[in-house]
Order: C-alpha cells, then structure tokens, then sequence
C-alpha cells in the first residue's frame, strides 16, 4: 500500500478548542457517508497517528469482518492527473490498515467498498486532530472493571484489547487484578497503593491473605512490591530457579505439584508451592544420569544437587592425561612452530619495552595475535598425541547449571589425588636439578613496587601525625647505627644523605594524585615557611623553638626519610611501622580496574571475590573475559575494604 507525503502548501489547522470540536462534529454531520473502493484509500501524514505504531490489526480485521463496519472514515480527495481518484485517510488509519489485513488474506476484494465521509483537507487534518486529541489513556483503575464487565459479556481478550488498541497481554494483566480485594482497588483508585504494589498482592488466593499482608506492612520498604511478593512466597521457589527448569513445571504438574501464577512478572513464570516434590523429581533425575555416567566405566561419580560453587570446583581438577610418541612429521612441526614462537617471545618483549600498556600499537597486538595462533597449533598437535583417560582412575561430577541443564565433567581427579601426584614431580625435578621448586609469585615485581610504593605514602602521611613514634624510630635507627656493628641495617628509616629521599611518583605515577601524597605536600610546604633563612648553619633558631615544634619537624623529616618500596614480597620494617602507627590502608588505597586488578590473573580475582563475597559470585567470573571479570571485581569489593598481603591484608 502507497504512502502518501505532502510537501506542498497547505492551510494551517486552527487550535483545536471546544468550540471548534463542536463546530467539527456539527459539520461531519451534514457530511453525507459514502464509500470508495478499498484500494483507492491511503495513509497520509495528515492523519495525527501517522507516525504511531500499530497494534492489534489482526484482531481488527476480524471484528471488521464479523461485526461489518460501524464507523465512518474520514478521507479527502488527494490531487492526481490520472483519472482513477485517491483518497487519503485523515482519520481511521487502524481500520484502513485491518481492511487491508483482510484483503491481503483474500477475505475480500480489492476494491472492497468503504464507507467514508469526505471532506476538505483543512477539515480533515483538524478532524484528525481533534479525535485524536480527546482521547485520554484509561487509568488502571478504570481499565480493571470495563475489562471485566466486557469478559463477562462474553467478550475475549483479543477483542477487549482491539477496541482499546491495547496489547492482549495487557488486557490479561488488568483482568488479574480484578482478583484483588476492593479494598485494594478502592485504594488503587485513590492512589494510595501502586499498581506494582496491587499486582505483588495479586499472588495471595484470598482477598482476605492480600489484606492482611498489606495491612502487615506498615512501613515504606516493607510495602516494596519485592517485600510484599516474598512476604506471600517466601517459602515456595520461584519458577525461574534452574532446578524447576531441570524438572519442567508439565513434570512438576503432572506429579500433582501447583504453580502460583505471577503473570507480571518478566516472563509470566510463578511460583512452586511444594518444594519437596520437586527435589524429589530433581534426585530422580540426577539418579538417572548418574547411573548413566557409572555405566560408562568411570571410577566414581559425584552428584552436586545444589550450586557447582568456586570451592565444589576447587575439590577436582583434571586428570594429566599421557601422550604417546610423537611421528617425526610432527616432531619436525613442533621444533619449527616452537622456534617461531621463541622468537617471536623475544620481539614482544623489545616491543613491550617502547609500548604504553595503556595504548598498545597496531603492530603488537598483531605479535600478540600471532603468539596465540603459534601457541593454538602447538597445542593441537599435542592434543591429537593424548591418550585416552583412564577411566578407571578417574571420575566424574554431575551439576546441574543456571539454565537448569544437566551437565557432566569427565576425566576429574580430586585435588588431594593432584596434589600428591604434583609433589612427586617437584620432588623429582628437586632432584634432578639440586634446588628445590619455588613456586610462582602472586603479583609481579613491577606491581609489588607500586603497591609497597602507596603503602611507603600512607606510613609517611600517619607518621607526620605521631611525633612520638618518628622520635622512637629515629633513635632506634641511631642506635643501630652506634651500636651495631653490621654493615647492612634491614631499617626502611634512610638518614644517610648520600643517598636520595625515596622518589616515590618514580615507582608510581598515581601517588601523586593520592591522599597520602597531599598531605606530605601540604606539610612539606609548612615546615619550609617555618624554617629561616640560613637555617642549616645555625642551631639557636630551633634550641629557642617549642618542643612541641621541634617534635613536629623530626616527626616529618624522618617520614619523608621512610622508604619501604620493595619488589619481592616479603616481611619488612615497614609492616611493623604501619602496625605501630595503626594504619588504615584503605583510607588511602582501593582496589580498582587499573591499579591492580587488571595486573593479576583471573584465577586471583576469583580467589579475591570467593574470600570477600562468595563462592558463587566468585564462579560467575568463569565465563568473562579478563577486562569484564576485573571491572565486575571492583564492583562486587567496593566499599568491603579489601587489601593485598602486601598492602596490610589478609590474602
């Protein structure tokens, strides 16, 4: 069907007042009906509703069809040269287009007869406007009994919601609500209870269940439409639980359970009123699988009837699998794919020297590309040489997952199985190479300086405050130096002027920007002020200062002398003198995105979140990428005040 714009001159429409509707309607009157072929009529950007989507025109059509047609459109003549007339609809744009539904089905004819009433342009666009104009959306307190006195007529859904140019599901929604108490809906229509509020109590089977809840909650956040729903539900399992959609609620209904419909929620799911039938069903089926998995051969089969959580994983790990001899054609595609790699290695790491880890070039990420292609190819060689696993000293796990399918791990080993099995490698390599293993640092030394680099700020800006603890440290720093007689003193207090204060934005540029960093420099630019001129050649300017001053002044002198950067982590000096001016790293440290938690890998982040917030917060972390899984971190640890080992904390 041709759409029609008009782009030349036209009249302006009057505003639309009272007066004018009346003189409209007075108008229309004496406008005899008509009709014109269907396919002579067509939309128009006159109508007010051109632009508005269109709902529910199958439903139309059919009424169209049924009932006939029991309202006039309103059409004008549009200008042609051609000798066949157009019209365009002004006004019964949803009708037009339910005719239209009809004569595509080829219900009827093409040239179909419409009743209309024509008018002037200028007439219909102010028609147009002031039909459109007048109609107002019903309120829900409205919707709810015309609804309902339409089902009882006998009206269905689809007609309710043709009429009212509402979608069906919409119509399905008001019409639960007529289930609700009068007295809640007397309220609704006084706007002393929410629609989301009414719809939470709708759960309730009794008017007098409903009241009471709502009655129940006399407080703002008890009346939460979430409240409310608990406060009617809290002891059945939402139908969106996966062990429900392991089960299917045709099983669960079959076995005699009853689903408490909830037709507002997202996906009109509800509730499952017998917990106990469906764990039942649930063991039934993970018996099922399990004697399935067994049959396999497997050693032994363990079933997780309740969440697969990060500290479930942890107890398995996958069983090392033996590789059989290599053929000298794949012998010489590894020594050749391996030598590529070695040296690409090689340029990554000259590559990496000149590159700002912030804004990688072109050229790296491609090295960085083909690293991972050449290391793929190794590892699909080395796959296609695995032996098969040995069932018989292996198992496996059974869980269902969050969409409720069943899912089976094959190949496991327990970590206690692993570990030992790891041990005696180690102590075969401790062997063979006379040094034991060490095992890999949980942070790099480049991460390890930064961390201790802001922990050396923090200590400097307390110990600023605590005159007593820098005049302590500062005679414990002399008397090693009088009194011991090493060569080397363990003390992060440097007083040895042939040795440079700790440059600590050096270690890491963000200090600066750092609370710790603003206080020294606030305090660094008092003392100066305070010192005369030519201070360093005379002695009876601080002799005629308050003790309190002088005490101030050492007190800072020996902070900013404090230097606690290291790059291995390891108890220091350091760690007592945080404990002694009682610390609280994280008013000047958080963990973020790029401070730490892009520097660490995604089994750490894991570990972080498993210990900070849970298990299972800890395995969502599984499927994301290293960014997504870090920037989650950081929201799942703010405000927790979690810290490094090395910065003070606990793991």
């Amino acid at each position: 069907m041709t759409t029609v714009t008009h782009e030349t001159a036209v009249e302006a429409t009057p505003e639309i007042t009272a007066e004018n509707k009346a003189m409209l309607a007075a108008l229309l009157d004496k406008v005899v009906s008509t009709t014109v072929p269907f396919n002579q009529l067509e939309d128009v950007e006159d109508n007010v509703r051109f632009r508005s989507p269109l709902r529910g025109i199958p439903e139309l059509a059919e009424n169209l069809y049924a009932l006939g047609q029991l309202q006039n459109l309103v059409v004008y003549e549009l200008p042609g040269k051609d000798k066949s007339k157009r019209y365009g609809v002004a006004a019964g744009r949803r009708r037009r287009c339910g005719f239209e539904h009809l004569v595509n089905a080829g219900r009827i004819p093409a040239d179909f007869p419409v009743a209309v009433k024509i008018v002037s342009q200028s007439v219909a666009r102010m028609i147009s406007l002031a039909e459109n104009n007048q109609r107002q959306s019903m309120q829900p307190y409205e919707q709810i009994p015309a609804y309902r006195d339409l089902v009882a007529e006998g009206r269905s859904k689809e007609f309710i919601a043709s009429v009212y140019g509402v979608p069906v599901a919409q119509v399905s929604r008001m019409l639960k609500l007529a289930n609700a108490s009068p007295r809640l809906l007397a309220l609704l229509a006084e706007d002393r209870i929410s629609l989301e509020q009414l719809a939470a109590l709708t759960l309730a089977d009794t008017h007098e269940l409903q009241e009471q809840v709502w009655d129940a909650a006399r407080v703002d956040w008890q009346r939460n439409p979430n409240n409310l729903r608990q406060a009617i539900t809290k002891a059945e399992i939402p139908a969106s639980n996966p062990l429900v959609k392991l089960v299917g609620l045709d099983a669960y209904e079959a076995a005699g359970g009853f689903v408490r419909e909830d037709i507002f929620s997202s996906n009109n799911s509800g509730y499952i009123t017998n917990p106990e039938l469906l764990h039942s069903l649930v063991a039934e089926r993970l018996q099922e699988k399990a004697d399935e998995v067994t049959a396999q051969g497997w050693s032994w089969v363990n079933v997780i009837a309740g969440d697969y959580s990060y500290s479930e994983r942890e107890k398995y790990g996958r069983a090392p699998s033996e590789l059989r001899e290599a053929s000298e054609a794949e012998l010489l595609q590894l020594d050749t794919l391996n030598q590529q790699l070695e040296e690409l290695e090689l340029a990554l790491e000259d590559m990496a020297d000149d590159e700002d880890e912030n804004e990688l070039s072109d050229a790296y990420q491609e090295a960085e590309a083909k690293r991972d292609e050449l290391a793929a190819q190794i590892e699909a060689i080395r796959e296609g040489m695995r032996l098969p696993v040995d069932k018989a000293n292996c198992g496996a796990v059974i869980y269902i997952d969050g969409a409720g399918q069943l899912v089976v791990l094959e190949g496991l080993k327990t970590q206690e199985e692993l570990k030992a099995r790891q041990r005696a490698e180690q102590k075969a390599q401790a062997a063979a190479s006379g040094q034991p293993q060490a095992a890999k640092a949980i942070h790099s030394e480049k991460l390890v300086t930064k961390m201790t680099a802001h922990r050396t700020a923090a200590v400097q800006a307390e110990l600023m405050q605590q005159p007593h603890v820098a005049l302590a440290m500062m005679a414990h720093r002399m008397a090693a130096i009088v009194f011991c007689s090493r060569y080397y003193s363990p003390s992060v207090l440097k007083v040895d002027r042939s040795r440079e204060l700790a440059d600590l934005p050096r270690k890491d540029e963000t200090i600066e920007q750092s609370p710790a960093w603003a206080t020294r420099t606030a305090a660094e630019e008092l003392w100066r002020s305070k010192l005369p001129e030519g201070f360093e050649d005379d002695l009876e300017w601080i002799l005629a200062w308050p003790q309190e001053e002088v005490l101030g002044l050492l007190a800072f002198c020996v902070a900013v002398n404090i230097d606690g950067v290291i790059g291995r982590e390891r108890v220091t000096q350091l760690d007592q003198l945080a404990k002694a001016v009682s610390l609280d790293m994280t008013q000047y440290w958080q963990p973020t995105v790029d401070n730490y938690l892009m520097h660490v890998n995604k089994l750490r982040l894991q570990q972080i979140v498993a210990h900070e917030v849970s298990n299972e917060a800890a395995l969502q972390l599984t499927p994301m990428k290293k960014a997504e899984a870090a920037g989650r971190t950081e929201a799942l640890l703010a405000g927790k005040g979690w810290l490094p080992k090395v910065l003070g904390g606990a793991i």
